[in-house]
């Protein structure tokens, strides 16, 4: 296994990234879809399964109505718009031409947010980790000049320290208590955790403005125009309207080629009266 499938595994496994899965899978409810196939797992299928990935929906000569995740084939025509789709599910592969079948996209430029998500968690694991790094020490404010047997015996009554024992000792490896205690050379981290707090919402609600979440895009300390927060609003909107139009136009070309009722409706919530909390801000209250 690759450098690359390790790190992109552990990226996928993380809080981090269940977190805004979690986000990506709910912001869309479907109704009426081919039996068992919930609403979540077609968002997985959307936005989630591949880079390059989508949901196709086809008529099975066996299986019936379906969708399934799938992918471009290596045919396009002159547009360079594909003339097939190649889906899979469990134990099941079939290459689909176009005219058979409902490519389901989640915007316009037909991109999986897999790699924006994947992106976006490890920026925000990055930025938690830093931080925590910066609050630990905090609590050790010194740099140690010793040999290493000092260093390391140093650590482990640290160690033992933090488990409830209530003696730090070390040894003097041959020199006394107080000539030891000079090697200790007091140092002062700045502690940066509001700059790091600031960063890591800044990253995350780029990530929610790309998928059309509400957000406010600054911390509660800075003021902001009326301009800077309709700007940011109009892009949340511009991008759930956009993802919506995708899902319903999906839906409708469906429909009218197999027959069904599938509908599909936003369910990520409304927009928050962000201006009334910047006038608030402004005004002192």
């Amino acid at each position: 296994m690759s450098k690359k499938t390790v790190r992109e595994y552990w990226d996928e496994n993380s809080a981090i990234w269940g977190g805004l899965a979690s986000i990506l899978c709910g912001r869309f409810e479907w109704s009426n879809l081919p039996e068992r196939l919930t609403s979540i797992q077609l968002e997985r299928f959307i936005t989630l399964w591949s880079n390059n990935g989508l949901a196709v929906g086809f008529n099975d000569p066996t299986g019936g109505l379906m969708i399934l995740p799938g992918y471009p084939s290596g045919l396009f025509d002159i547009y360079w718009l594909p003339r097939s789709y190649t889906v899979t599910g469990a134990l099941f592969d079939r290459v689909i031409d176009s005219d058979e079948c409902v490519p389901i996209y989640d915007n316009p430029a037909r991109m999986s947010p897999a790699l924006l998500t994947r992106d976006t968690a490890r920026a925000l694991t990055q930025c938690w980790t830093i931080m925590q790094t910066n609050t630990r020490q905090q609590r050790n404010p010194y740099v140690f000049s010793g040999t290493k047997t000092q260093i390391e015996t140093l650590k482990e009554q640290v160690r033992k320290r933090e488990e409830g024992d209530e003696i730090l000792a070390v040894t003097d490896d041959g020199m006394s208590v107080v000539e030891t205690a000079k090697r200790f050379f007091p140092v002062k981290p700045e502690f940066l955790g509001p700059q790091f707090i600031e960063q890591y919402t800044q990253i995350l609600n780029r990530f929610l403005t790309s998928v059309g979440i509400d957000n406010v895009p600054i911390l509660k300390r800075e003021r902001v125009s009326m301009a800077e927060s309709a700007s940011n609003n109009q892009l949340i909107r511009y991008n759930r309207d956009a993802a919506t139009r995708m899902r319903e136009d999906a839906a409708n070309a469906f429909n009218k080629m197999f027959g069904a009722a599938i509908d599909v409706k936003w369910k990520g919530g409304e927009m928050n009266e962000i201006s009334e909390t910047i006038r608030s801000n402004e005004s002192g209250i």
